[in-house]
């Protein structure tokens, strides 16, 4: 079975493209380029978009990393994660810093990565802004 190799476009303090072997979570899902996208994600297809995110984050980190809250907002859904040692037995010392959560868009499903210094609602308004209010 030939592996498919999908890219996601991952905005926030640098521009750069994350490639993903999306086969890891579903062989038949795929993570659509902004460049190609011309309808308006779902849901469903934001959390595979998350999930190729976050294998490919848990690979440089090295710690099993996993989804603990989805929020949705005007823009898309915002994703907040930490590793799966805290998530399962509350292990503090497990407890991931620094880990900032990032959006879906949902017109072309790229991913917008936010701090950690602020309050989710300025990095929200922030948002907004750059996207002309649309």
């Amino acid at each position: 079975m030939a592996r498919e190799l999908s890219c996601v476009f991952v905005k926030g303090y640098k521009n750069l493209w994350l490639s993903t072997q999306t086969d890891l979570l579903n062989p038949a899902s795929s993570a659509i380029p902004p460049s190609r996208h011309t309808e308006m994600v779902t849901l469903e297809q934001a959390k595979h978009i998350a999930a190729n995110y976050l294998v490919n984050l848990q690979g440089q980190i090295g710690i099993p990393i996993q989804i603990v809250k989805v929020l949705n907002t005007k823009y898309g859904w915002v994703f907040f994660y930490n590793s799966s040692e805290y998530v399962k037995f509350g292990n503090i010392g497990a407890m991931l810093a620094g880990n900032a959560p990032f959006l879906i868009d949902s017109k072309d499903g790229a991913i917008n990565v936010f701090g950690t210094a602020q309050p989710l609602e300025i990095y929200l308004q922030e948002y907004e802004r750059s996207r002309g209010g649309s």
